[in-house]
């Protein structure tokens, strides 16, 4: 898998330097709500030193399954991922650009996409304690399964039938609601992958069905 970034530090430039915005409103208002919320991932910035190119994909690797390695075998993966960190804090959001083709015919892609995963919403009374604990383990460990979930969605075929209209799926982001447009292509156990009106694939979270257990791993295993 190739990772395209002028050095390893540069892989990760982008992550946290921006808190996601609602967008609209005046200019100025915005560009002030803007540096406000920029303010969010500063506390971070210890742990995103840390996260090389390397590092990254290594952690994500653990969470790919031998059969979805088996199936990339003969590939290369072209990634630019993005992150971003909502501004109460408890929600990342990972922008993936994929872009596969076969490793003797680089100039030909199998296929070009972007997978948006949303982070489950951390549910700590103080998200950022929670992100920075034990030198920012849980941050590391979440954006590496956001990377190996964008990795999966991409290379597993996922497609909606013919017959699946599409809808609009509530998800939850923070401690709000949001909604998004979209088919239903694949489910897994507290989430579900939609491909949007963009065409993009984005895996948002879901609110556990009353009475089931909870979700050993987020990012489990898709069904179609």
């Amino acid at each position: 898998m190739l990772y395209p970034a002028p050095n390893a530090a540069g892989f990760l430039a982008a992550v946290l330097t921006h808190a996601l915005l609602v967008q609209g409103g005046r200019s100025a208002e915005q560009k002030a709500r803007q540096a406000e919320a920029d303010q969010v991932p500063k506390p971070h910035a210890p742990t995103i030193a840390t996260l090389s190119a390397e590092v990254l994909l290594a952690a994500a690797r653990e969470h790919l399954t031998q059969p979805l390695l088996e199936a990339g075998r003969g590939l290369v993966v072209q990634m630019e991922p993005r992150y971003a960190l909502a501004p109460d804090g408890r929600t990342l959001v990972l922008d993936n650009a994929l872009r596969v083709h076969a490793a003797d015919m680089p100039s030909v892609a199998r296929f070009e996409t972007t997978v948006r995963v949303i982070s489950p919403p951390c549910d700590a009374k103080d998200p950022t304690a929670h992100w920075l604990a034990e030198g920012g383990l849980a941050l590391k460990r979440e954006s590496a399964s956001m990377l190996a979930h964008s990795i999966e969605i991409a290379l597993s075929p996922l497609a909606p039938t013919d017959a699946e209209a599409f809808r609009t799926q509530r998800y939850r982001f923070g401690h709000q609601e949001k909604m998004e447009r979209g088919q239903p292509v694949a489910t897994g156990c507290a989430g579900i992958v939609l491909r949007t009106l963009r065409d993009w694939l984005m895996s948002v979270p879901i609110a556990p069905v009353e009475g089931t257990a909870k979700c050993a791993d987020p990012y489990g295993r898709l069904a179609e």
